[in-house]
């Protein structure tokens, strides 16, 4: 595989609802914390959102995981049901499958926490300014991912392939993901698709210099704002899981999908 785009995830919260973080850390427990009741929502996505929740269920003191990235079938079923017992009592109002339904409910206004990806900060419609990117003490959950051959190719198509993989690590799309809030795995080429001002708010962490455009040249960053983490460095020096493809991952994946969809259903 060719690593291209990475990133490190965290959440979002309402700083109306939680005011300022104990030694001004936010904590990853904040996704199962008495103060959003009924206002929390999770991705949908079992390599993700089993994640987060993972997380805050060990930073709010309910389970400790051997091994968070590798959990046991023992471990899944306790953590689905300390989900399944917060779903019960109202904790959770929505899941989302992409970042489209993740800014909506934020419009909507029925989050106080959730689950967050990078370019749903810049449409929060009314929220900006009060629904902030958290840097957890605990630390980022991390992914990246990128592109491969196939076995198959050959040929005039194995050389599209590979220039199309070599599109990848060009300026342009760097500069596409970095709009974005994501990173490339070759960010010296990324820079050079980014106006300065856009690389030290985006990489290097410092406070936008004037607005900044995402990739449709809408207005994403306000000027004086700076990066929740900061720099890509700090950021990728914060890491607590990375997301994997576990070998109970099918097991994960099914207990997920159910209370997914009990969720959705509202079900007693």
């Amino acid at each position: 595989m060719l690593p291209t785009v990475h990133n490190m995830d965290s959440f979002g919260y309402d700083a109306r609802v939680f005011g300022a973080a104990p030694a001004g850390r936010p904590s990853w427990a904040w996704l199962l914390d008495p103060r959003a009741r009924g206002r929390i929502a999770l991705v949908d996505e079992p390599g993700i959102g089993l994640f987060d929740a993972a997380l805050a269920a060990e930073a709010a003191g309910e389970i400790r995981f051997a091994d968070i990235g590798d959990m046991t079938t023992d471990e899944i079923d306790a953590l689905m049901r300390l989900l399944h017992d917060r779903r019960r009592q109202g904790y959770f109002c929505a899941v989302w499958r992409d970042a489209r339904e993740a800014s909506q409910l934020l419009r909507d206004r029925r989050v106080a926490a959730q689950s967050m990806w990078s370019p749903v900060y810049g449409d929060m419609g009314e929220m900006e300014g009060h629904f902030v990117e958290a840097t957890p003490v605990e630390g980022y959950r991390a992914w990246h991912g990128g592109a491969s051959l196939s076995r198959h190719a050959t040929g005039a198509v194995l050389d599209m392939a590979y220039d199309y993989l070599n599109w990848w690590l060009t300026p342009y799309p760097g500069a596409v993901v970095a709009r974005q809030g994501y990173y490339m795995s070759r960010p010296e080429a990324a820079r050079e698709g980014l106006h300065p001002d856009e690389w030290a708010y985006w990489y290097e962490g410092a406070a936008a210099a004037r607005d900044l455009p995402g990739p449709d040249g809408r207005t994403v960053v306000r000027a004086g704002a700076r990066r929740s983490g900061g720099s890509y460095w700090e950021r990728a020096a914060t890491i607590a899981v990375w997301n994997t493809v576990m070998p109970e991952y099918n097991y994960a994946a099914r207990a997920w999908e159910r209370f997914v969809r009990a969720v959705r259903e509202g079900a007693p």
